[in-house]
């Protein structure tokens, strides 16, 4: 078991609920957690703020498609500030479907990490074309590995990240 020792200093805790980004005061590259608040997306945002990302979660289209500002606008201020956007809705409801197609037109320039089975990423490769991919059931090692190769790649390849 680790202790703690009093001069670690833990990461700043993971925002949610937020409608914009915070002033930038570092060089954190900023990652935008879209994930349905029953799979604990703090807990994903908390694996990034650790390993040095700045992370803010959205859990909203997954309890309510209607206050998706995205679906309903045709903008997302949360999205706009983002250098990298993780997905973990799904493919499954349309919505979702159409979430990651708006991400893709209105943020072409944000690279997009997507957790999907592999079933649902063949049947949906389309609409994953240019998204880095990552395997579900999700995995911090391969969140990671994935935030990090879309973040390096400015544009990302399709790879399935497991």
């Amino acid at each position: 078991m680790r202790r703690r020792t009093k001069d670690r200093q833990d990461p700043p805790k993971p925002r949610q609920g937020a409608d914009v980004w915070p002033d930038r005061a570092d060089g954190r590259p900023r990652v935008l957690v879209e994930y349905p608040p029953a799979g604990t997306p703090t807990v994903l945002a908390d694996v990034l703020e650790r390993a040095g990302f700045d992370a803010m979660v959205c859990d909203r289209p997954a309890d309510d498609p209607e206050s998706c500002r995205l679906l309903q606008t045709g903008s997302c201020d949360l999205a706009a500030g983002a250098d990298v956007i993780f997905n973990g809705f799904g493919l499954t409801e349309p919505e979702h479907r159409e979430i990651i197609d708006r991400l893709r037109v209105t943020h072409p320039e944000t690279p997009l990490v997507v957790e999907a089975t592999r079933p649902r990423a063949e049947a949906n490769a389309d609409l994953l074309e240019g998204c880095v991919l990552c395997d579900s059931p999700l995995r911090a090692r391969a969140l990671l590995e994935a935030v990090r190769q879309a973040a390096a790649d400015d544009g990302a390849k399709p790879a399935l990240a497991s």
